[in-house]
């Protein structure tokens, strides 16, 4: 087996890149860019088998050819809307409907959810802490 499709260093690298996505996003999209790419890889047929990534590919679709549209026509009804806007929007929106289709392969059973809701959990600590901090120590 290549160190390139090892599940154990996937899993650990999910795991580590959701731990970080509270406190350190920058981190954590480093980490997960591999189990995000390995899972899209993998899973290709289930990817294409399963009906509701292809409503995602639709809904995306249907938002690039909105903010295509809106470039093309610049005619909004908002005073002072930039077109660009869209186009920074669907920066923010593509890549979690991507994440969800990769991220499957991680996330089947309960005990992975489990998991990685415990990791998520785990890396709000630094978060509350910070919080706190600020609040008493001002």
């Amino acid at each position: 087996m290549s160190i390139l499709k090892n599940k154990k260093i996937s899993f650990l690298s999910f795991n580590t890149g959701i731990l970080f996505l509270a406190s350190a996003p920058s981190l954590a999209a480093i980490f997960l860019i591999y189990p995000l790419l390995l899972g899209i890889i993998e899973n290709f047929k289930a990817i294409v088998n399963d009906k509701l990534n292809y409503l995602l590919a639709i809904a995306g679709l249907f938002m690039v050819f909105k903010s295509l549209i809106s470039s093309i026509f610049i005619n909004s009804s908002i005073e002072n809307w930039n077109h660009f806007l869209n186009w920074y929007g669907l920066a923010n929106w593509i890549p979690l409907f991507i994440a969800y289709i990769g991220f499957q392969k991680y996330l089947k059973t309960s005990l992975q959810r489990e998991i990685a809701g415990k990791f998520f959990l785990f890396g709000t600590i630094p978060i509350i802490f910070s919080i706190f901090s600020h609040y008493f120590l001002k």
